[in-house]
């Protein structure tokens, strides 16, 4: 996703055109089911008040254009293994 690169340099995504690998399905006001297909982002950064910030406003900003009540996004800490 050009956003990532642009913004931290890269990421990592799961992406297939014909089958996304993740699928959500959740029930509507009227108790009927409906589905979707995902792709899942991974993106490595400082844990900073600016980071999460910035993820906010990414929340927000998809939420509005999916018109999802819901977006998931993650924080947590990972330690990057240096090889020898």
């Amino acid at each position: 996703m050009d956003l990532f690169a642009r913004d931290f340099g890269g990421d990592t995504f799961t992406y297939s055109p014909t089958h996304p690998p993740l699928a959500g399905v959740w029930e509507d006001g009227s108790g009927a089911l409906v589905g979707n297909l995902h792709a899942q982002f991974t993106v490595y950064t400082q844990q900073s008040h600016q980071a999460v910030e910035y993820f906010k406003e990414l929340k927000t900003r998809l939420q509005v254009l999916s018109r999802q009540q819901e977006i998931l996004i993650d924080m947590v800490p990972v330690w990057l293994v240096e090889s020898e």
